[in-house]
């Protein structure tokens, strides 16, 4: 492959690229969740304790990473959002399990699919009011 062909595939790429080469949707997500307001979802429920600091920032995160996704589920390992949020990742786990909880106060998730550690995948989840509003401006 010569010189220009070789820059018109790299530029090509480039134009595709949704992230910088040291970003990745996690991390992309996060910056977005921590610029902006919290959503109205982590307000107080009625009937119910308010959100801990980072829970209310878990739900502006899952929130960025369905914009990111579309109509698509998005993936979030406890891992990987434990560290970000600075808890421990079964406290994550936890909380992504009430806020997809269909008897739960928030109903803000659903879980579409159940990961493994033996196959190395994480849940599979997603935003419903978001997820909801794009599936009804399509119909």
């Amino acid at each position: 492959m010569d010189y220009y062909a070789y820059l018109s595939k790299w530029s090509g790429g480039c134009k595709r690229a949704k992230y910088a080469d040291d970003e990745t949707p996690i991390t992309a997500a996060w910056q977005a969740a921590k610029k902006q307001p919290l959503p109205r979802e982590t307000r107080v429920q009625r009937g119910v304790e308010p959100m801990v600091p980072p829970m209310q920032l878990l739900v502006p995160l899952c929130y960025h990473l369905q914009v990111a996704g579309g109509t698509k589920p998005f993936f979030l390992g406890s891992r990987d959002a434990g560290r970000l949020l600075g808890v421990p990742h079964t406290t994550v786990l936890c909380w992504l399990e009430i806020l997809a909880d269909e008897d739960g106060p928030f109903r803000i998730l659903r879980k579409v699919s159940i990961g493994s550690h033996a196959a190395r995948r994480t849940n599979e989840w997603e935003y419903r009011r978001l997820t909801s509003v794009c599936r009804a401006a399509r119909a």
